[in-house]
């Protein structure tokens, strides 16, 4: 479970810093 969080933070991250 702590993998996909932190996989999904990453994903979350990169997809926010495209969009800005």
């Amino acid at each position: 479970l702590g993998g996909e969080i932190a996989l999904w933070s990453l994903v979350v991250l990169a997809v926010e810093r495209y969009i800005v």
